[in-house]
């Protein structure tokens, strides 16, 4: 639950704090680590070849380059959740789902855009990109998603796409993409 005080989270130097640990504890596992669920991390603290599951959500400092190396490293990886992380692209989403043919359960939630607007009035640091303030950019991203996912994603079992702004038309594209039957779709 976001709270003001939380807002000081997003700091980089708290970011700093979470990559060491993260950076430490995969340096520990000597390889071995399997699941990674992590907040605030940074582009720099995210490798690990045996990595089955990831979770990256509300990371507003994990970009295209560093999923796209998980992408190519991480063939293994069964689970997948980015929410909240605007920095990671369609296009990025489209490499995951060519490299890694594993992945079963996928996220990809986005906030409210209600919630987006308010945050970005008062100015905190982890709001999404300036272009969501033209909402017809933002009407696009669900559906291009929704192709990608059902393209190159026919092993999921499991999505998530919390208020995305996928169309009718490109939902029952993705159900057709997607000949397993997913049996936890959740959208918003």
């Amino acid at each position: 639950m976001w709270n003001l005080r939380s807002c000081w989270w997003w700091c980089p130097e708290f970011g700093d704090k979470i990559d060491a640990l993260l950076r430490s504890v995969v340096n520990w596992s000597q390889g071995g680590l399997k699941e990674i669920r992590v907040r605030h991390c940074t582009d720099h603290s995210i490798s690990c070849p045996n990595l089955e599951v990831l979770w990256v959500k509300y990371c507003p400092q994990v970009t295209d380059e560093s999923m796209l190396n998980i992408a190519l490293m991480c063939p293994k990886l069964k689970e997948l959740d980015i929410s909240c992380s605007y920095e990671i692209s369609c296009a990025c989403v489209e490499m995951i789902g060519v490299y890694c043919k594993s992945i079963e359960t996928f996220k990809r939630n986005w906030m409210d855009l209600a919630e987006v607007w308010r945050l970005q009035r008062t100015r905190f640091r982890f709001v999404p990109p300036n272009d969501l303030d033209d909402p017809s950019i933002v009407l696009i991203f669900g559906n291009i998603d929704a192709h990608v996912i059902g393209k190159h994603m026919h092993q999921l079992k499991h999505l998530e796409l919390r208020f995305s702004t996928l169309s009718d038309k490109s939902l029952a594209k993705l159900c057709k993409g997607c000949p397993h039957r997913v049996s936890g779709l959740v959208w918003v």
